[in-house]
């Protein structure tokens, strides 16, 4: 007999500590309510942004992957060495980075209003924001079990003003003229119409939009030629922001046309395949792109061919006359293997 209560007394004890052991993993929490205990299902996961989208200059539009309700939210001016700083607190201040966010160096006020699908949510600025100037915000969002995330995204001022840009030629070729003039990628986009480039985002598919080409903020006129030299090297490489269009004089620039220089110094496009796209930010909206295969063997090993649009010249002489339909779509036949020239369609 006193065997089996020493049996039944330990079976006993080894079934309380598994409970507890079992209970202590189980993805369960619990609250008090006016009920009593409520076991509450284990969601410890916390929200996570699926796309961010400037909707106006007042206005931000954040998407979570699942419904949110804000406990803050600052807007502030982003300013490059502090907002971008690596350095970190050695007390209890806030970092130089966390302090510029949260508005500790000049706020805008933030309301928020959630949209119909629960998951979206609209954060509207005091005061309106400015193309081209760079902005922070702050927030702290919480879903319906109490999981938090804490965020800052960076975004430009809002341009409505996208200016329609098709691209004209595209030339993957890299090579040296002499020790100090380099003829590089570049991309040649035709303005058909006037507008600012702020917001514009030039990319290739085997690099990724983090590599990409963010465009300056600067008014272009319908007729303008663009130049856009993916990689600088060597000497000249000087972006004409303003109205003096003779400035650069690195390889592959013309005078008379807007050659804008990327601070990337490396190959940046695959010569087999890529697809260059041009897209704008602040909606995700993708404007152009470019695709190129199996039709540029004459180009692959080449240094003086490049790839160009067939009808750029017909568009330029039909825009002067009434507006063009915008996208304009081109295929696999408006291109064409040609001697590179760029800055003349």
């Amino acid at each position: 007999m006193k065997n089996l209560k020493t049996i039944i007394l330990s079976f006993i004890q080894t079934a309380l500590i598994t409970g507890i052991t079992l209970f202590s993993v189980m993805p369960f929490s619990c609250k008090v309510t006016t009920e009593g205990i409520q076991l509450v299902g284990g969601d410890y996961a916390s929200p996570q942004i699926e796309s961010i989208e400037v909707v106006s200059e007042k206005s931000l539009r954040v998407t979570f992957s699942e419904k949110v309700k804000v406990s803050g939210a600052v807007l502030s001016p982003f300013m490059e060495g502090i907002s971008d700083s690596i350095e970190h607190s050695e007390n209890i201040e806030l970092s130089t980075a966390l302090k510029a966010a949260s508005g500790g160096y000049g706020k805008i006020p933030v309301t928020v209003d959630n949209e119909d699908d629960g998951e979206s949510l609209l954060f509207n600025f005091a005061s309106p924001t400015t193309v081209g100037k760079a902005y922070e915000l702050y927030a702290v969002v919480e879903d319906q079990v109490g999981n938090t995330l804490t965020f800052a995204t960076k975004f430009s001022g809002y341009n409505p003003r996208i200016p329609k840009l098709i691209m004209t030629e595209v030339f993957i070729s890299n090579e040296s003229s002499n020790k100090t003039k380099y003829r590089t990628e570049f991309v040649e986009f035709l303005a058909l119409s006037d507008g600012n480039l702020s917001n514009l985002k030039l990319y290739s598919a085997s690099k990724g939009i983090d590599k990409g080409y963010d465009f300056p903020s600067v008014e272009v006129r319908k007729g303008e030629i663009i130049l856009v030299h993916l990689r600088t090297k060597g000497e000249g490489c000087i972006s004409e922001e303003g109205e003096d269009l003779s400035l650069a004089t690195g390889g592959n620039s013309n005078n008379g046309v807007r050659d804008l220089w990327s601070a990337n110094t490396e190959a940046c496009l695959t010569k087999a395949a890529d697809t260059m796209v041009l897209i704008n930010v602040g909606s995700g909206q993708i404007l152009e792109q470019m695709s190129y295969d199996e039709f540029t063997n004459e180009v692959k090993s080449s240094v003086t061919k490049s790839l160009q649009r067939q009808d750029s010249k017909r568009i330029y002489e039909k825009m002067k006359s009434q507006e063009i339909e915008y996208p304009l779509p081109a295929g696999a036949s408006s291109w064409k293997t040609d001697t590179y020239s760029p800055g003349t369609l």
